[in-house]
């Protein structure tokens, strides 16, 4: 029973430990294109929850933007962010819905759209950060709610 009681307290832990881990991992910046309104950035993986993509964006937009030449919003860049899940090979488009880029030469120059998150501004200046499940909203004050988006 004991031995049981303690596999149990080891496994739990390990598994926390573990989500804890994907939770703080770095995110792998693999590729990023842009134009005038939007910028798509390709990554392996973002942090597991919503919340600690939002945190991480936060802490690392500025960066990101400055290594890939793009101006802020602010000094009249884009204002929309789309991060795709990317494996590392771009596609033909086929008979498939796929994003293509034309800064990249075609046939190969598509990715399946599988979107992890976007982040877009509001008529008020709010942030509004999407994800498959969920939504919130930041407010120009720094407070971050989440909320429901209307179907």
């Amino acid at each position: 029973m004991i031995k049981r009681i303690v596999l149990i307290s080891v496994m739990s832990i390990a598994i926390i430990l573990y989500l804890l881990y994907l939770n703080r991992k770095p995110v792998d910046i693999i590729a990023v294109h842009s134009n005038d309104t939007v910028v798509d950035i390709l990554v392996r993986d973002l942090p597991l929850s919503s919340k600690a993509s939002i945190e991480w964006w936060t802490r690392n937009r500025l960066n990101i933007l400055s290594k890939n030449n793009i101006k802020p919003a602010e000094q009249g860049g884009p204002e929309y962010f789309v991060f795709f899940k990317f494996d590392g090979k771009y596609k033909e488009l086929e008979d498939k819905d796929r994003l293509c880029f034309d800064d990249i030469p075609s046939p190969q120059n598509c990715i399946d759209k599988h979107r992890l998150m976007s982040v877009s501004p509001n008529r008020e200046k709010n942030t509004i950060y999407r994800f498959s499940h969920s939504a919130f909203i930041q407010s120009v004050d720094g407070k971050l709610s989440e909320f429901e988006e209307k179907k």
